[in-house]
């Protein structure tokens, strides 16, 4: 079971199963599924998958511009969002770039797969999507492919000074796991992930990037005027 969590903790992460559709418009009845010191994961069932899709919500006492700055070092992954081991950029193309990315969860193979990511931000607020990127090396003999991950993050200001997180997305980590023990340790794996951001965004590294996004993320421009 520790195993199957990790593995789903890191799904969180990567920022493809065809029927994954993280957005409003999917069939099914949101749930509450989870609910720790103030962070809420709820779950619901998705067309042609056993794999139910989650929701993460939360808030962090730290300025967008911080939660930003860590969910874009995506580089930085294998230290500061476990059990990612390693991301390679594959390609980038303004707000959009491609990455390799292997997960080396305790006593299960080791996952991998390619995912697409997209940025955007209208004033002080930001949207993440990530998708199945295309051109995906060969996985190695000891490596599992992913067999789904789509979702979104939603980056947004709070009145007191601080960040609403909104996670949506769907992961599968193929294998032979069985599907309750996936559907099982994707909550807590979502969990983890929210408890590793909050940590991350901690570090001075990324608290020097509130009011200053732009010198840590120098790709992702200037802001777009939003209300």
């Amino acid at each position: 079971m520790v195993s199957a969590r990790a593995v789903l903790a890191g799904l969180c992460v990567v920022v493809a199963g065809a029927a994954a559709n993280a957005d409003e418009s999917a069939p099914g009845t949101w749930s509450l599924a989870k609910e720790r010191e103030g962070t809420r994961v709820m779950s619901r069932d998705i067309p042609g998958s056993e794999i139910v899709e989650v929701r993460g919500i939360t808030r962090l006492p730290f300025p967008p511009d911080v939660v930003m700055a860590v969910l874009g070092d995506v580089d930085r992954y294998p230290e500061i969002m476990p059990p990612t081991s390693v991301t390679r950029q594959l390609r980038r193309q303004g707000l959009a770039v491609d990455y390799y990315m292997v997960l080396d969860p305790p006593v299960i193979s080791r996952r991998d797969g390619c995912t697409h990511i997209e940025y955007s931000r209208r004033g002080p607020a930001f949207h993440v999507t990530w998708r199945p990127a295309t051109g995906c090396p060969a996985a190695d003999d000891d490596t599992v492919r992913m067999a789904a991950n789509r979702g979104t993050w939603d980056i947004g200001p709070t009145a007191d000074g601080g960040t609403s997180v909104v996670y949506q997305g769907h992961a599968d980590p193929g294998g032979s796991l069985p599907d309750w023990m996936i559907n099982r340790a994707v909550i807590d794996g979502c969990l983890d992930t929210l408890d590793a951001l909050r940590a991350a965004a901690s570090d001075a590294r990324y608290q020097r990037c509130a009011g200053h996004l732009q010198s840590c993320l120098p790709w992702l421009g200037e802001p777009v005027a939003g209300p």
